[in-house]
């Protein structure tokens, strides 16, 4: 029954709607109702190596990137996240993703890669709502990060309204579904 998912009742539950598609996505691959969420959880743990290699070689040279990465797959939480049918290895993977433009862009000094973070951090809390949390968190980095304030500031009010339109039209939708935006 495809349809837009506007509220936590519409079909999403504990998950945030992006999650939810790309299950529907795999299903409708013709993956079994049963292995779809863990073909999806596979596939971003998987690549998950991608941005955190991206990250990591950008803070800290490529053996850092190498060991980061090696970790990583190796690690035995992460192997479980990603063969379960959760959403944990999806948002981890658009959260790094985030973090490696939001390092790139501020290395770089450039606003392109910024705006590509705050609008993967809108997918990241369009799979987990814990990462509600990384919008408040990073504008306030980017404010307390460049000793030049009127840049500063400008990039954090920036960041901030691309990084909020997945949760702000959840917690309307929510508003008007629940009569509660933080249901």
């Amino acid at each position: 029954n495809p349809h837009w998912i506007a509220h936590m009742d519409d079909g999403a539950f504990q998950y945030g709607p992006l999650h939810v598609y790309l299950v529907a996505g795999a299903l409708a691959l013709g993956i079994d109702r049963e292995d779809a969420g863990r073909w999806v959880s596979l596939l971003f743990g998987v690549l998950t190596v991608l941005p955190l290699w991206s990250l990591s070689r950008r803070l800290g040279g490529a053996q850092a990137a190498w060991w980061a990465t090696a970790g990583l797959a190796l690690w035995g939480m992460h192997i479980q996240m990603s063969t379960t049918a959760g959403s944990e290895s999806v948002g981890l993977f658009f959260v790094l993703w985030s973090l490696a433009l939001l390092a790139e862009g501020l290395e770089e000094n450039r606003f392109p890669p910024l705006f590509g973070s705050a609008l993967v951090l809108n997918l990241a809390c369009a799979v987990r709502y814990d990462c509600w949390l990384l919008i408040p968190l990073l504008c306030v980095l980017l404010l307390l990060g460049d000793r030049d304030k009127v840049a500063a500031v400008t990039r954090s009010v920036c960041y901030g309204l691309l990084a909020i339109p997945f949760v702000a039209a959840w917690m309307q939708g929510n508003e008007r579904a629940k009569g509660d935006p933080f249901a």
